[in-house]
């Protein structure tokens, strides 16, 4: 077994309630995360303690999964527990304003077994490349050409997408 750990961060050119809003809702998943498809919620309010399933593809594997939501702090702090595989993990978005826009730091903690376990650096790199990509496109799906934004909307300048590095 093996544990892999990391943070990142993205501003986002929307306010906090329209980041929340998308990101606290698992349906929205396939549309950024990556390898993540088939969100069966039984629900269509998360709250702590309610769950979903999922499937997610990761270096070549398919994963049928179930999340946990475990902090619901509406428009600042979201996190699920999810166990897939040999695969568990804790995922956390803690949401801030920023000027007009919104900080996320997005965060993952991970115990990895069986065919992951065996080389936790290689997953980790692995994760980080694809939580960097998929952050991108978070950002490219809220954050729309300048046609499609809000009229009364104004962006911020650009700020780059920062991963901490491994925290384990």
């Amino acid at each position: 077994m093996g544990k892999i750990a990391n943070t990142f961060e993205v501003v986002i050119d929307r306010p906090v309630q329209d980041v929340w809003d998308y990101v606290s809702d698992p349906s929205n998943l396939p549309e950024w995360l990556s390898g993540i498809s088939d969100i069966r919620k039984s629900t269509d309010t998360m709250k702590v303690g309610e769950s979903y399933g999922f499937k997610r593809r990761f270096l070549g594997r398919q994963m049928d999964g179930t999340s946990t939501v475990t902090v619901y702090e509406p428009t600042s702090k979201y996190a699920y527990h999810f166990t897939s595989g040999e695969v568990e993990a804790t995922i956390t978005y803690e949401l801030e304003p920023l000027g007009s826009g919104t900080l996320l730091n997005f965060s993952m903690e991970a115990t990895v077994g069986g065919f992951f376990g065996v080389a936790p650096k290689l997953v980790l790199g692995r994760a980080t490349g694809e939580y960097e990509r998929d952050l991108e496109k978070l950002k490219e799906v809220l954050n729309p050409p300048a046609y499609g934004h809000d009229p009364g909307f104004t962006p911020q300048s650009e700020a780059p997408q920062q991963g901490s590095g491994p925290v384990v």
